[in-house]
Order: structure tokens, then sequence, then C-alpha cells
């Protein structure tokens, strides 16, 4: 086999959808026919998985390759056949580590993770939203958020890296791009979170394989329109809230130890904050069932009702005395999505700017129900 040196003038970059069995390259294949941690077999099952969250992360560093890879031209499939997976995706790593890029614009109509930012605008069936994504001031140049307009079951879904665990920004691709694919294949909404964390639990594990452990994690809030209703799915401290006439009909809790403890009485509101980023559920933990811990919410809806999703760098920067939202919910509530969204990003980033606010990655989706 070549030396891995001299790999920086041999790779293509391809980045594309989950892969199936026929495209998966055979020397992956074959590798993950063995678990070399159990040191047993795979079943055809597990091997596909593996196979499929390894390209899923070597096809996204080959897309965001560094300046010094711009010539690269083998594709994974024939790198494969040249270097071990490991070593080549540790080489991949250590190119992309030594390059760091900051948050880049995302190339979807639809979406925006592992990195990216974007402006999203749409209409769900009738339904009209409007979605950004900001990776803050003052915060990481990183962003760890993610979100998926997810239009054949009229889904919009958020989703939060997180910081505190290593690769907070991958563990929300991974989920959001793995929901998208079981998603599309006409999964029920649970289901299909299920096999997303089975994917974050598999990429965990792969962690495990390469010599680099690490825990990886993220929030989940799913919100589907129905006729007359919106069915709510979270995990974590991504929110969902509707909105009437200016105020909130209904909010998802915080899975945070903070607001539980506080809600029982347990702590006061400072202690609360101070805990605010321990989270009691979340995507990542094995030990989570998420037929039990995914807490699920249905609220009807009439017309002229607002839809409004976010992650914790929106709530955090909004947050009143007992954790209130209501001024999030009148900001949420301005005559059209455009004028709510941009002055919900700017309030945000401007408390940043000044040093009044907590810095962070920022989501936000809106929705106009129309009956």
């Amino acid at each position: 086999m070549k030396a891995l040196a001299a790999l920086s003038s041999e790779i293509k970059p391809l980045f594309g959808p989950i892969r199936d069995r026929p495209q998966i390259p055979s020397p992956l294949w074959n590798f993950f026919q063995w678990d070399p941690l159990e040191n047993k077999p795979l079943s055809a099952d597990k091997a596909l998985l593996y196979c499929q969250v390894y390209c899923h992360e070597a096809e996204e560093l080959l897309a965001q390759r560094p300046k010094d890879l711009e010539d690269l031209n083998l594709s994974l499939k024939e790198l494969l056949k040249q270097f071990h997976p490991i070593s080549l995706l540790l080489h991949l790593r250590e190119k992309n580590l030594k390059n760091p890029q900051g948050p880049y614009a995302s190339p979807f109509l639809h979406k925006a993770r592992y990195n990216q930012q974007a402006k999203l605008k749409g209409q769900m069936g009738e339904h009209p939203y409007l979605a950004f994504t900001h990776p803050g001031e003052g915060y990481k140049n990183q962003n760890e958020d993610g979100i998926l307009l997810q239009n054949k079951q009229k889904m919009l879904i958020l989703s939060d890296g997180m910081g505190g665990l290593s690769k907070g920004y991958a563990a929300s691709g991974v989920v959001l791009d793995f929901l998208e694919k079981a998603l599309n294949e006409d999964k029920d909404p649970l289901q299909a979170a299920i096999q997303a964390q089975e994917a974050l639990l598999a990429r965990s594990k792969l962690e495990k394989i390469l010599g680099q452990p690490s825990t990886l994690g993220c929030t989940l809030v799913m919100a589907q329109i129905a006729e007359g209703y919106v069915q709510i799915w979270h995990m974590g401290d991504s929110k969902a809230m509707v909105i009437r006439e200016g105020k909130i009909l209904s909010q998802t809790q915080d899975h945070s130890k903070g607001q539980e403890l506080f809600y029982k009485r347990l702590v006061n509101e400072e202690t609360a904050r101070q805990l605010g980023h321990i989270l009691s559920r979340g995507l990542g933990d094995s030990e989570q069932d998420l037929n039990q811990y995914m807490e699920k919410t249905r609220i009807p809806l009439q017309e002229g009702d607002r839809l409004l999703l976010a992650t914790d760098g929106i709530t955090d920067n909004y947050f009143g005395k007992s954790f209130d939202l209501s001024s999030l919910a009148q900001a949420a509530s301005l005559p059209s999505l455009e004028e709510s969204l941009d002055h919900i990003q700017q309030n945000c980033l401007e408390k940043m700017r000044l040093g009044i606010g907590k810095p962070d990655n920022l989501r936000l989706a809106l929705l106009d129900y129309q009956a």
C-alpha cells in the first residue's frame, strides 16, 4: 500500500446521502465483518451501520477538505483500495484538525448541519416557514447545532450537539442525516429517531475503534404538522412552542437538571441557571430507551398560530424570571416571519456583543399555521 504521505495529491471530495449496502466499498465491508473491540463477528445489520457511519464522516471530511487538498482526485472507493480504513480516516481527521474551518454556507435548501449556517425559507404544505442558523458571537468558531425541514412528513427538526462532549457538531450532523434517511423511507418519527440514536451510538463506538474514545450526544426536538394539530417529540433543552395571539399556548419543558430541580423547589433560580447546561435526557446515552425517554406532546392548532423551535442559544438569551419566555413569544409574533426571525437573531447577537447574554450557537425555526 502507498504511504499516507502520498495521500494529499490523490483525494477527490465526495459527499452524498447515507449509503445503502450496494454503495459500500468492499474493503470497508470486509473490515467491519468483525468487531475489533469485542473480538466477535458483527451481524450484517451492524456491519452495514458501521460502514454507513464511517462513510458519513469520511465523505464529510473530504467535502470540507482544507485548501492544501484542492487537487486531490480519488474517490473514497478508490482510496479504500489503497489504504487501511482506520489509517485513512485518522489521516483525514489529522488534516482537518491542522486546517480547521469556521462555519460555512450550507449547500442544502432544507437543512444545515455539521458546522454549516444558512437561512431557509419555504412551505410545509400550505404552511410557510422560515429558519436560520448562526454560530453566535464570542463563542466557538464552530456551529454545533443542526436543523432539518422535511416536507414529506411535514416535519421541522432541530438538534444541538452537546458542547461539553466531544464533537458536538458531528453528533447533531449524524442524527439529522440518519433521521432524514429514515423519514424519507416513511419511518414513524419515533422509529426514525431510534435509528438515528443507533447511528450516534455506532459513531461513538467508531471513536473507540480509532483509539480516540469519546461520547457523542445531542438534543432533539421534532414537530410534525397535521390537520388541526402539531405532534412534538423532544429530548434535551431544545424548545418547541406554540404561540397564539402573542402568548404561549404550549411549550416543552427542558430536560435539564437545573430546571427540573427548580420546578420541584429543590434549588433556587440562581442555582438552577448554573446547572442549566447539565441535561437529564439526550440522544447518545445507550441507557435511555427513546420509547420511554422521548417526551411526546400533541397540541391542537387553529388559523394564525405560530410554531417556534429553538435551541438553547435562543432561549437562554430570552429567559425572564422563573425561566419565563413571554418576551420570546412576543418577539416571535411580529406581523411577518421575516420580522420576527430578524428581530430575535439581532437581539441575541447584540446581547452577546455587549456581554449581557450567553454566547452560543443560534438555531430558530418559525412556521405559520394555515387552517
